[in-house]
């Protein structure tokens, strides 16, 4: 997918009020007739009323405004693998969050073990940002118990059982029928249970044998015309998309 840096500075240089923007996604497939599109929501108010309950930027899509990020004070590392997280939450507090309603990217969906464990984690750091952001007048350690608590409130193996279970269907949606196959036979026993891993599999192996149609997905014409509706309208943005 060609390079859309140029559209999205564009983008935020024509909101100053915007301290960050990111875009629809495509996930990867075996071929692009196989991408899935992920969508988030758009508008700053739709943005405003969910980014408390969960991250509705996809950080690898986003464009910063510099000076606002700076001044909110940037990435903050003891939220760890939540700092983007933790950054929108304290930007949306006074300034705009943005998503471009087209798909400026094209991210390969990679998974495996350790990307699956870090989920886990992952989510302790979720709480603390929202925690962090619910309640900033509380102590440090006040706000680490009370994140350390609502993470407590999950089982381990089913978080991990529905990461995994999204995971391979996500995957073998993509066509990457192998990796799902190789991430079944590796974790399928311990959080799926035997039967539902041999499903799964035979899903694949399926998959193989009698591939899924290759639909496909023509976002030229959704760009144009939102590239009509929001004045980006320099010939080099309309350059990079072809």
């Amino acid at each position: 997918m060609p390079m859309t840096n140029h559209c999205r500075a564009v983008f935020i240089r024509n909101r100053p009020n915007v301290a960050a923007a990111g875009s629809f996604v495509y996930y990867m497939g075996t071929s692009p007739k196989l991408d899935r599109l992920f969508r988030v929501p758009v508008s700053s108010a739709e943005i405003a009323a969910k980014i408390e309950h969960e991250n509705c930027l996809y950080h690898p899509s986003v464009i910063m405004n510099r000076e606002l990020v700076s001044r909110a004070g940037g990435y903050r590392q003891k939220f760890k693998n939540s700092e983007d997280y933790d950054l929108w939450l304290r930007l949306s507090r006074v300034h705009e969050l943005a998503n471009i309603p087209i798909p400026l990217l094209r991210y390969n969906f990679t998974v495996d073990g350790q990307t699956l464990g870090r989920k886990w984690e992952q989510l302790y750091y979720v709480y603390l940002a929202q925690v962090a952001y619910r309640t900033p007048e509380k102590p440090w350690t006040e706000i680490e118990q009370m994140a350390k608590e609502a993470h407590g409130r999950h089982d381990k193996d089913v978080f991990l059982h529905d990461v995994l279970l999204g995971t391979l269907s996500e995957l073998l949606q993509l066509g990457r029928v192998d990796e799902a196959r190789r991430l079944t036979e590796r974790f399928g026993a311990d959080y799926l249970g035997p039967e539902k891993a041999a499903k799964i599999l035979q899903r694949a192996a399926n998959a193989i044998e009698n591939p899924p149609p290759s639909k496909g997905i023509d976002w030229l014409e959704e760009f144009l015309a939102f590239k009509r509706e929001q004045s980006l309208d320099e010939p080099a943005c309309a350059s990079k998309i072809s």
